[in-house]
């Protein structure tokens, strides 16, 4: 009987270290550089970065993978969401380590993207380019994945002479909660 106990005790302390993994990575997009939307509060993103008014939102910059990320905040002073802006032809050393690690690239086509998002389980519920007037290719994609916690990924393409298949035209990474 002791033997069993032990066995149980010992059972549910891995599990709970699991459950409690897994709550905190929310996912394989986080945390990120101490980051967790949802869980890191506005005292947390002030020891991380400076404090910003962006206009559509108030948030925190901070520096990741070499860039700088808008945290946003919710109206309760909790981050729910990050934004990155690229420049054409940035290299994926500005792409944060964890992300890399699973696949994720600033380089892939507006179609490498569509493709990789719903390999990894992501609906996509808005996809659309055009070419401007000035011949500017555009595009944006925004995609959803309920699990592990409800999330929403939009990205925005630009470039000028390009198209749906031209690397490296990735503008803006934007990933909120629902």
């Amino acid at each position: 009987m002791k033997k069993n106990l032990s066995f149980f005790v010992f059972v549910l302390a891995v599990t709970l270290a699991f459950v409690s993994c897994v709550k905190k990575s929310v996912g394989w997009l986080f945390p990120l550089q101490d980051i967790v939307l949802g869980e890191t509060t506005e005292a947390d993103l002030a020891r991380l970065g400076e404090k910003e008014a962006y206009g559509y939102a108030t948030g925190y910059t901070v520096h990741v993978g070499g860039k700088e990320w808008e945290c946003l905040l919710s109206d309760d002073g909790v981050c729910n969401g990050m934004e990155v802006l690229y420049a054409n032809g940035e290299t994926s050393s500005d792409w944060p380590d964890e992300w890399k690690r699973i696949g994720y690239d600033p380089r892939f086509s507006y179609n490498d993207w569509l493709s990789f998002l719903m390999a990894q389980g992501y609906a996509v519920s808005e996809a659309k380019s055009y070419i401007e007037d000035d011949g500017c290719f555009g595009a944006w994609i925004e995609a959803t994945r309920n699990e592990p916690v409800n999330h929403s990924i939009v990205l925005s393409f630009s470039k000028k002479d390009a198209s749906v298949q031209t690397k490296d035209s990735l503008v803006s990474f934007h990933v909120f909660l629902q």
